[in-house]
C-alpha cells in the first residue's frame, strides 16, 4: 500500500484538475468543430446562416436625403444563426399547402392551378398574410430583414448577392437588361448569381416578403420623404423583381406593401430559428482554461516543495 503525504495529495489533485480543464476545452472544441461540419444539421432545401455581426444599410446610394434614403445609414448589425430556404417558396409547394390545409389559391389561378408549366416558377400575387401562413404550415417564418440581408450579402458590405459588379447574367432583371426577356423564371435559373450563404435568386425574380414593418434605420436623419410611410403601416420586401432596374436589384435596397396587398412582382422564401450552440467557442475555454490551469499548476508546485 503506498502511502502518500497531504503534500503530494494536494499535488497531484492540482495536476488532475489542470488535466480535466484541458480536456473539457477539447470536447468543446471537437463538438463546435463536429457542428460546422455538419451545417447544424440544416433543414431540406435550407442552409445555415450563422450567428454574428454584418454590415446592414449603405451610405453612398442617395445619402441621407436621396431616393434610397431608406437605406442610410450602414451600420452593424448582430443576427443570431438562423436556417434560410434556398430557393423561393415556388407554385408546387404553395399548392401542396393549398391542397392540404383548404387555404384560397393566389386570385390569379385558374380553378385552383397554377399556370402549365410554372411548377418550378416562385409562387406569387401572394399577400404578407398568406406568407405568414404558408410559413406556419410548413413548421418555418419569414425572414426579418436583418436576416434576409445578411444571407443576401454576407459579412463584407457586398452590393450584390454575388459581389460589387452588375452583370445580367446573374438575375432576372428587366427587360432592357436581360436580352429582351420579360416575367418570371424558374427558381435556381442563375446560378452564377447565388449568395455567400448559397441562396439563390436573392434579387430579381420575385421580391420577397419579410416579417418587418417599415421603420427608419438607428441614426437614420428625420424629416425625409420616408418619414410618413414609416411605422406599422407597410411590411418590407427584398431583392427587387424581374420589373426593376437594377437600381433596386441591390442587396441593401428595401420595398414596402401593404400586408394585405397582392402583386405579381412579390413571393417569399422562409427562414428558421437555428437551435444557439451551447459549447463556448475554444478561445473562451482557453480564457477560462489557462488562467486556472496557471492557478492550479501553482498550488501544485507549492504543495511539492518541501
Amino acid at each position: 500500500m503506498i502511502v502518500r503525504s497531504k503534500r503530494e495529495t494536494c499535488a497531484l489533485l492540482c495536476v488532475g484538475s489542470v488535466f480535466i480543464l484541458h480536456l473539457v476545452a477539447l470536447i468543446g472544441v471537437l463538438a463546435l468543430c463536429s457542428q460546422s461540419q455538419t451545417g447544424d444539421s440544416a433543414p431540406p432545401n435550407m442552409v445555415l446562416v450563422p450567428a454574428g455581426e454584418f454590415i446592414m444599410g449603405i451610405n453612398y446610394i442617395g445619402g441621407q436625403a436621396g431616393p434610397y434614403a431608406d437605406e442610410y445609414p450602414a451600420h452593424k448589425v448582430y443576427v443570431p444563426s438562423f436556417y434560410i430556404d434556398i430557393y423561393e417558396v415556388t407554385n408546387e409547394e404553395y399548392k401542396r399547402f393549398c391542397d392540404a390545409t383548404g387555404y384560397p389559391p393566389p386570385p390569379h389561378w385558374r380553378g385552383g392551378k397554377y399556370p402549365e408549366g410554372q411548377d418550378k416558377f416562385p409562387v406569387n400575387n401572394v399577400s404578407w398574410y398568406d406568407a405568414v401562413e404558408y410559413c406556419k404550415w410548413a413548421g418555418k417564418r419569414l425572414p426579418t430583414e436583418a436576416e434576409w440581408e445578411k444571407a443576401a450579402r454576407g459579412t463584407d458590405g457586398r452590393m450584390y448577392p454575388w459581389g460589387n459588379e452588375f452583370t445580367d447574367d446573374k438575375n432576372n432583371p428587366y427587360k432592357f437588361c436581360n436580352g429582351g426577356h420579360r416575367g418570371l423564371k424558374p427558381v435556381g435559373s442563375y446560378p452564377q448569381g447565388v449568395s455567400p450563404y448559397g441562396c439563390y435568386d436573392m434579387v430579381g425574380n420575385v421580391a420577397e416578403w419579410t416579417s418587418d414593418w417599415y421603420k427608419p434605420y438607428p441614426g437614420a436623419k428625420v424629416g425625409t420623404v420616408y418619414d410618413p410611410f414609416y411605422g406599422e403601416k407597410l411590411k418590407v420586401h427584398r431583392g427587387g423583381s424581374w420589373a426593376n432596374y437594377p437600381s433596386s436589384l441591390r442587396c441593401t435596397f428595401r420595398g414596402t406593401h401593404y400586408p394585405w396587398g397582392r402583386s405579381p412582382l412579390i413571393g417569399f422564401r422562409c427562414a428558421k430559428s437555428a437551435p444557439q450552440g451551447a459549447a463556448l467557442h475554444y478561445r473562451q475555454w482557453h480564457i477560462i482554461a489557462i488562467p486556472l490551469a496557471g492557478v492550479a499548476t501553482h498550488l501544485a508546485h507549492s504543495s511539492a516543495m518541501p
